[in-house]
């Protein structure tokens, strides 16, 4: 009672500390100038002499591929920061729930991360790899499942949804994260999930101000003069659950505008492999009367 947030804070430390932990022991090392190969690239085969410097490029966060992907997944960062904060204030205000019974509740629902996990590679996979895609169809998803939350007030429909709502979110997690590295070459993948975390970042410090203040004006509109002392906004719970739709809403738009790579260049057939590899195989050789002179 003296410290309710020791033990939270005491898990959450472990936590970062098996990740770590974790990183160490099994992530490969990678060489720090692998990205930068071309900078110490030979010249004429002189091994002591250095490559010209490329040339300088447009920075990412002017270029339209990176920022629309670091956007994509700042948005969804918003939004799930605000479902997280949304859900024990509409569970004590509209459902009477106490402190343990949503602790409970969240410390079941966090286990769908877990199984997000085995789900979101299997999803990549049939969808054959478009990131883009599998992002699209798991946000689809994602908008309705948490429209739909504050129309239930039942455990167990309201854990159904929130599992599957979990499970969608780190599946367009995934997907985003391997959208912000693929827009970029390996050299600027460095700066692009800087840029990427730092988007992040800002939503979810402004998220929960966001939605506290909405629920807020919420709760106002719903007390009136008629009900002073309410505790649940009624009809305007919809209001901040609103404002995180839009937040998804963004995101696919934000994957909509996503540049769309170059196609392949189209593949020979075997008629023109053979002319290319032998151009002079159906040629008829004759000595002409230069030749014959010649000889």
């Amino acid at each position: 009672r003296l410290f309710p947030y020791a033990l939270p804070l005491l898990v959450c430390g472990a936590y970062q500390l098996l990740t770590a932990l974790a990183s160490h022991l099994f992530l490969a090392a990678v060489d720090a100038r692998s990205g930068y190969a071309a900078v110490d690239k030979e010249v004429d085969g002189e091994d002591d002499k250095l490559a010209p410097e490329p040339a300088p490029v447009v920075p990412v966060w002017r270029r339209r591929g990176p920022v629309l992907s670091c956007m994509a997944y700042a948005t969804m960062a918003g939004a799930q920061i605000l479902y997280d904060e949304l859900f024990p204030l509409y569970a004590r205000g509209c459902l009477g729930w106490r402190s343990p019974k949503i602790g409970t509740f969240l410390a079941c629902g966090g286990s769908a991360v877990f199984f997000g996990a085995f789900v979101a590679p299997r999803c990549l996979r049939a969808c054959g790899g478009r990131q883009r895609f599998a992002f699209s169809i798991a946000n689809s998803l994602n908008l309705p499942l948490g429209l739909a939350l504050p129309a239930l007030a039942s455990w167990y429909s309201l854990f159904f949804l929130f599992f599957a709502t979990r499970i969608v979110q780190t599946v367009a997690f995934t997907a985003v994260m391997l959208m912000v590295n693929s827009s970029t070459p390996v050299s600027e993948v460095g700066a692009v999930n800087g840029l990427g975390q730092s988007m992040a970042a800002s939503m979810r410090a402004a998220g929960p101000l966001l939605g506290g203040t909405i629920w807020s004006g919420a709760l106002a509109l719903a007390r009136g003069a008629d009900h002073p002392d309410a505790t649940c906004p009624r009809v305007y719970t919809w209001l901040p659950y609103g404002a995180r739709a839009f937040l998804v809403f963004a995101a696919l738009c934000a994957c909509a505008c996503l540049p769309r790579a170059a196609p392949p260049p189209p593949e020979p057939d075997d008629e023109e492999c053979k002319e290319a590899d032998d151009p002079d195989a159906d040629a008829v050789f004759e000595l002409s009367e230069k030749n014959v002179e010649m000889v």
